[in-house]
């Protein structure tokens, strides 16, 4: 086989993906933050910030705000085994590994690792007072091959197009609520294929993805709920309902994907000030019900956060560190007035227990706000 058709067929599964084999589901959410993932995917009980409306809701009475515009806000979230294919794939492609036994090995290589691939991005977010509107788009493509009697491919691809409409409000002295309303679109591609398969999809112009794999469309609405409780300064807990009542479908698609599960997330933080420096530390357990018996060690999460603020109201420059489903997280931050960037090192588990199967990842967030 030359060389551009491998490299279209990698191409497929890498922009594609495909999950196999009998493994625990990989535990994500609609839209994820890369400062919270560095800090072990802490969130519920974090403070306002640019990330409210993905993170607890009810942080968006907090600060007394007029109004918030942000703009071109891009997240990527990309696997260390996904760089190393780029990597080889590139090497193949400059002829430096041009042999057949070469290219060969390079794909071998992959069997077992799962290629991981994010993007998310928001063309703008406008906060006025407490409300936020935020539209947004999102795909996640992941990757696994395994070799059965024949080499096989089970695609399961998402794109997500949407809408948060959030708004906080005040209940007591010591208590904020907040809700999101989600409507978004969601298209689907899952099933499996046997390589050969692939091979003619790559090389026909009239087959689609549709003649491979079955594909789920439809429209949800999800319905996000948060609260914080501030018995002290030091102290706050949190709580948020994911999908209240799980977000099924509103609209007559042939074939409409299942609906998103309903979650619920607890967390708390305390801070130390420091002057002008806060150190945050923060506990959640997400999943509380844990429909799915996962291991309790995928269910907490553990985070640190060491900032201080000399723009805005939240931390413009800070470090990150957690625990993720048992394995340690690390990032960083920096507001630079006209751009913010927000870089995460990550890992999450694959298998059924912590511990079991890791997939290390990459998190970067550029935004730039004006705000009021």
């Amino acid at each position: 086989m030359d060389r551009e058709r491998w490299s279209s067929v990698i191409l497929l599964f890498w922009l594609l993906g495909y999950p196999l084999g009998a493994q625990a589901e990989e535990q994500s959410r609609i839209l994820e933050s890369s400062r919270a993932l560095g800090r072990g995917n802490t969130f519920v009980a974090a403070f306002d910030s640019d990330e409210a409306t993905r993170a607890n809701p009810g942080t968006l009475s907090e600060e007394k705000l007029t109004f918030q515009l942000r703009w071109l806000q891009t997240d990527v979230f990309v696997g260390e085994n996904t760089l190393d294919t780029a990597s080889d794939f590139a090497s193949l492609a400059s002829g430096s590994s041009s042999s057949i036994t070469g290219v060969l090995d390079t794909f071998a290589d992959k069997f077992g690792k799962r290629q991981y691939m994010r993007g998310q991005f928001a063309p703008f977010a406008m906060r006025i007072y407490a409300f936020e509107f935020s539209p947004f788009i999102s795909t996640r493509a992941t990757a696994d091959m395994r070799v059965p009697t024949t080499p096989e491919v089970n695609l399961n691809a998402e794109s997500t197009t949407g809408v948060n409409i959030a708004y906080g409000t005040v209940v007591g002295k010591d208590l904020v609520a907040g809700i999101t309303v989600r409507p978004m679109h969601r298209n689907l591609f899952s099933g499996e294929a046997s390589f050969s398969s692939v091979l003619d999809f790559v090389d026909s112009s009239e087959l689609t993805l549709t003649d491979l794999f079955v594909q789920e469309e439809g429209f949800q609405i999800g319905v996000d709920l948060g609260l914080i409780y501030k018995p002290s300064k030091e102290n706050r807990f949190g709580l948020i309902v994911e999908n209240l009542g799980y977000a099924g479908n509103f609209s007559e698609f042939k074939n409409p994907p299942p609906p998103m599960p309903s979650k619920i997330h607890l967390g708390w933080l305390s801070r130390t000030d420091f002057k002008p420096w806060h150190w945050d530390f923060l506990l959640d357990i997400h999943d509380v019900t844990n429909p799915e018996a996962l291991d309790f060690l995928r269910l907490v999460h553990l985070g640190t956060e060491l900032g201080t603020s000399y723009i805005s109201r939240d931390h413009d420059i800070g470090a990150l560190a957690g625990i993720n489903e048992g394995y340690f997280t690390f990032g960083s931050f920096i507001d630079l007035w006209v751009t913010r960037l927000n870089f995460s090192y990550y890992a999450v588990e694959l298998g059924e227990y912590a511990g079991q199967r890791k997939d290390r990842r990459w998190g970067l967030t550029l935004l730039s706000s004006m705000t009021f």
